[in-house]
């Protein structure tokens, strides 16, 4: 089997928003383009359904939720490559104060390849972060 390469996601942005008619909310994170058998892509890694405390993005600093691989299904968790759908599992997710004082969002996840054309990749377990931003009025 093929390796995906792990320096090829790289977030530029988290970005949190919530359904008007839901309780729970979404976090993308926005990736930076790269090439991928010699296609540019632009793409992101996301999650609907989360169970945060709160919408306010000072309530999250501090706040870390683990999730078990039950509650890890409950989640839609997707990453996108040429329309191609990778389902996601979100184990970790933190939210600290980084050094230049905004909101950061580190995730542990594994990208799972076998579903899709590109069942020819190992799946994918990282840590993924980057400074977060709020959708949410």
């Amino acid at each position: 089997m093929n390796k995906f390469e792990k320096k090829l996601l790289n977030s530029r942005m988290a970005v949190l928003s919530k359904d008007k008619h839901m309780q729970d909310y979404s976090l993308s994170f926005q990736l930076c383009p790269f090439y991928h058998a010699q296609t540019l892509i632009d793409s992101s890694i996301s999650f609907e359904g989360l169970p945060l405390p709160s919408y306010h993005l000072k309530d999250l600093s501090g706040v870390k939720l683990v999730f078990d691989q039950d509650e890890c299904d409950q989640f839609n968790g997707c990453f996108t490559i040429n329309s191609i759908h990778n389902p996601v599992e979100l184990y970790q997710l933190e939210f600290i104060e980084s050094r230049d004082g905004f909101l950061k969002a580190i995730a542990k996840i594994k990208i799972v390849f076998e579903f899709e054309q590109f069942d020819d990749y190992e799946n994918l377990e990282l840590v993924i972060s980057s400074t977060v931003a709020s959708q949410i009025l």
